[in-house]
């Protein structure tokens, strides 16, 4: 059928457009960097666009948020970051959602809890998940709530080490990768947790 076969053609360039363009911004990304700070004027704009376009790239999101913590500190930093990301996070699950089959949605029972624990877990890649959650159709609402509370620890960690990141050697600076480390510990533990409650 006419309609189903330009579907699945336009499904392949979204798919193509978003491997083209991440290579292109992996071989960019220090230029990328420096026209941000190098923009202070207009470093709140370029930051936010920067988190809600760069993630649906595959970009590794820990990098903008350093640089969060570099531009803004720990308190705006967070804030400006969070925000931006629930921005990308909806966005990429409707581009996960439009690449899924149609009319498929996955019937998981405790899908908030799955979200949250998922999104404690730095191991888990941020960009995967948004479009696995689309993919798959998890519920918008659990979604939505679970990826905004489950990002903050991870973003406030991250955007503390950015601040002080400058401040090498510093007891700030030594402190911020503790607080990384318990993080990544704890993530740990809840992905053995979410492993025992849900096998393969």
């Amino acid at each position: 059928d006419l309609m189903k076969t330009k579907e699945k053609l336009l499904k392949t360039l979204v798919v193509l457009s978003i491997i083209i363009c991440s290579i292109y911004i992996y071989y960019h990304v220090n230029t990328i960097k420096d026209f941000i700070l190098e923009n202070r004027d207009l470093s709140v704009l370029l930051y936010t666009l920067a988190w809600i376009v760069l993630p649906i790239f595959l970009f590794p999101v820990p990098i903008l948020a350093l640089v969060g913590g570099v531009l803004f500190g720990l308190f705006w930093g967070s804030v400006i970051t969070t925000l931006a990301a629930m921005i990308n996070i909806i966005l990429m699950y409707y581009i996960g959602r439009f690449l899924g089959v149609k009319n498929f949605t996955m019937n998981v029972k405790d899908s908030f809890m799955s979200v949250l624990i998922l999104r404690f877990i730095p191991l888990v890649p941020y960009n995967l998940l948004n479009y696995a959650c689309g993919f798959l159709g998890i519920g918008l609402k659990n979604y939505i709530l679970a990826s905004f509370v489950g990002i903050i620890p991870g973003t406030v960690i991250l955007i503390n080490l950015g601040e002080n990141v400058l401040n090498f050697g510093s007891k700030e600076f030594w402190l911020s990768l503790l607080y990384l480390f318990i993080l990544t510990i704890i993530s740990l533990w809840l992905r053995h947790v979410y492993n025992n409650h849900h096998p393969k």
